[in-house]
């Protein structure tokens, strides 16, 4: 299975690997720096160099459309035989601001779970945007600004965010879900946490900043009335 580095350090920007598959416009890698298309978190875009070749990575996805497998680039250019050494380059702007804007979105659940006891149910992240679908029992028109100021609040105290594995077992004994549905693969064995420490621990797969004060400042904008409790709050990450 395809070694996923940008899960292991977010901030690595390129790698070197093998063409374990070729086909059409699609490889396989041993290992890659480009995060593949998963909850909700877009694909990163980079470039592959070769020996004799170039190509752009498009879209990353994960084989088999779950969670477990290999990792396939859908590449414009050119494709590289199958056995090529080639070296990884991530789109770094592309990246960053998708990591600001997904500690964001962990930021956000955690004050509408801790202070409404909202879960959200959907959610869409971008380079330069974002939005978190939440149920919640009520409804009052300053929640946006409510929870605007609270995670900027939160951001202000420089919470540092880590990653690690838990056991299933320990998994099912905690609260580490902050989806109305539970959406974690049933059959890993180990799940992966997203730690913002002194706020919140989430189960997630995505990618994150180091510390909330790279998120710089969350701006939400107007909820969406999506019916039936449910409210699309769309929100951007600015600098501070």
């Amino acid at each position: 299975m395809t070694r996923r580095l940008y899960l292991e350090d977010a901030y690595l920007r390129a790698c070197d690997a093998t063409v374990l598959r070729a086909e059409g416009n699609r490889v396989v890698l041993d290992q890659t720096v480009l995060y593949a298309e998963s909850g909700g978190q877009a694909a990163d875009h980079g470039v592959l160099r070769w020996d004799g070749g170039e190509a752009r990575a498009v879209d990353s996805q994960i084989e088999g459309g779950g969670h477990v497998g290999d990792v396939s680039h859908t590449l414009e250019g050119g494709t590289p035989p199958a056995g090529a050494r080639v070296r990884v380059e991530v789109d770094w702007p592309r990246r960053y601001g998708l990591m600001r804007h997904h500690t964001a979105a962990h930021l956000i659940a955690a004050v509408v779970y801790r202070d409404f006891k909202a879960k959200f149910t959907g959610g869409q992240l971008y380079p330069d945007r974002a939005r978190l679908d939440v149920h919640f029992d009520g409804w009052d028109p300053e929640t946006p600004r409510r929870v605007e100021a609270a995670v900027n609040a939160e951001i202000a105290k420089g919470h540092e965010v880590r990653n690690y594995d838990i056991g299933r077992e320990e998994f099912e004994r905690r609260d580490l879900l902050r989806t109305a549905e539970n959406l974690v693969d049933p059959s890993l064995e180990r799940i992966r946490l997203t730690d913002i420490v002194g706020l919140d621990v989430q189960a997630d797969g995505g990618t994150h900043v180091g510390n909330v004060r790279e998120v710089g400042r969350v701006l939400v904008g107007k909820a969406e009335n999506k019916g039936k409790g449910h409210r699309r709050l769309s929100y951007q990450c600015v600098d501070a």
